[in-house]
This record gives structure tokens, C-alpha cells and sequence, in this order.
């Protein structure tokens, strides 16, 4: 599972998806998930949603599955009508670990992966500043 953390408001949205991809590329493939925690204020135009449908269909293309986390209720409602799809947004990175475990088949054990993934922060990603 890649853990990544990116802010709303804290760089172009047209790179987000594209800076996702590329982490995605650069790390081991047995990955199954990203989740994606989303910081900050939401913007003031669908351009982050936009570019998550967009990572969210690339993601499925490569058999992963995303799952979003903003801690801001605000941020939340923002992110949920992310529209043709809606998108399930966990207030926790915790929740959202979780969610990613419970959509595995099979039978839910927890393993030491497992406790790692809660317990691991995310990895920052950084997106160049807007113009």
C-alpha cells in the first residue's frame, strides 16, 4: 500500500494525478492501494476533483485501487461529489487503511503489514506552487 500526502490548495491540481503516477511507477509493484491524504482548505474550482476522477480511472487501469482521506469536513464534502463516480473519502488515514484491508479477499488477519500500514505516517508529495 503507497501512503502518500498532498495539499489541496498547494500546487497546480493538473499535476496531482500525474505526481501520483509517477510515485506509483517509482515503488514496488505488489502495491494494491494508494491512498491519498488530502490537506487543507478545498479550492474554489473542480479542478483537484477533476484530476482525482483522472487518477482514479488511471489507478483502475492498473488494478489499484484509491482511497481518499481528508480530515476537513469541508475538504470532505469537496472532495465526495468528485462526480461521474462518487468517491468514498475516510476522515482518518486509520479508516482509510482499513477500508483498503477490509476490500481484500480472503480472511481478515491482521499481520504485521497490516499494523504497519496504521501505523506508518504518509509520504509527503509536493506539487509545484501555482503561478
Amino acid at each position: 500500500m503507497l501512503r502518500l500526502a498532498v495539499e489541496a490548495a498547494g500546487g497546480r491540481p493538473d499535476q496531482l494525478s500525474d505526481a501520483v503516477l509517477a510515485r506509483v511507477s517509482a515503488g514496488p509493484d505488489e502495491e494494491t492501494a494508494v491512498v491519498l491524504m488530502i490537506e487543507g482548505d478545498p479550492p474554489v474550482d473542480a479542478a483537484v476533483r477533476e484530476s482525482l476522477n483522472r487518477l482514479d480511472r488511471e489507478l483502475a487501469g492498473r488494478d489499484l485501487r484509491m482511497y481518499l482521506v481528508a480530515g476537513n469536513s469541508q475538504l470532505r464534502e469537496y472532495l465526495a461529489t468528485a462526480g461521474p463516480k462518487k468517491l468514498a473519502v475516510h476522515p482518518t488515514m486509520r479508516a482509510a487503511v482499513l477500508a483498503s484491508y477490509a476490500d481484500l479477499s480472503g480472511p481478515g488477519l491482521v499481520t504485521g503489514s497490516a499494523r504497519a500500514a496504521l501505523t506508518t505516517p504518509p509520504e509527503p508529495l509536493a506539487l509545484t506552487p501555482r503561478e
